[in-house]
């Protein structure tokens, strides 16, 4: 089995565990269920942030589904020319969500 269709298979496993349906987990990592389909059956890898939020749902950690276990082990999925403040950005999304505070509340620093 490929690691995109592990990744896809632990998905699966996780939400069915919890008796989740499809359509319902969509609704609750805020996708639509063709997401959760390419994820689960097709080999689609969702974004990191993404994943933070699919393994917050499952109440697993994002290492858990993806079988890795430390930071190095993880690929950047994204442009290489990104530029370092859309990546912040992203991030203080991503924080001011998981940690339920208003955006203007999340400072990041950067030192490149």
């Amino acid at each position: 089995m490929k690691e995109r269709n592990r990744l896809g298979y632990r998905i699966r496993s996780q939400r069915e565990a919890l008796g989740v349906s499809k359509s319902e987990f969509s609704r609750q990592v805020g996708v639509t269920p063709t997401a959760v389909h390419n994820w689960e059956e097709n080999g689609v890898v969702p974004r990191t942030d993404m994943m933070i939020e699919i393994a917050r749902v499952l109440g697993v950690n994002a290492s858990d589904l993806t079988g890795r276990e430390t930071e190095e082990d993880f690929e950047v999925d994204g442009p290489a020319d990104m530029e370092p403040t859309a990546v912040v950005d992203d991030c203080r999304r991503l924080v001011a969500k998981v940690y339920g505070v208003n955006l203007n509340q999340v400072e990041i620093t950067l030192r490149l």
